[in-house]
């Protein structure tokens, strides 16, 4: 029991400090571009989103989705996560068999 929650410690710790690695925090600070979201959504769509989005108070897009002044820049850093998974992915591995993060 004891062993086995030093080791969930030890990951969590391990996945903590890479989260807090420039590299990574560059990389998950960034917002998804028009570009990326275009591949998921009509572009017109991409538009009208950004034209409702309230610099103050709450647009209601229908009965169950609202919109506030942060919820725009929420959903791009979100969109943004998702569209750089692939990229952490690929440099935990590396990190994970001993090469620089980010080299």
């Amino acid at each position: 029991m004891v062993q086995q929650t030093l080791l969930e410690a030890y990951r969590f710790q391990y996945i903590l400090s890479g989260a807090g690695h420039p590299h990574f925090a560059s990389t998950l600070a960034g917002l998804t571009t028009d570009e990326q979201l275009e591949r998921v959504h009509p572009r017109e769509y991409v538009r009208a989103i950004r034209e409702v989005a309230p610099s103050e108070g709450t647009v209601h897009l229908d009965p169950d989705t609202a919109m506030n002044r942060y919820t725009l820049r929420a959903a791009l850093r979100a969109a943004g996560a998702g569209a750089c998974s692939p990229r952490i992915e690929a440099s935990t591995l590396l990190c994970a068999c001993g090469s620089v993060v980010g080299a």
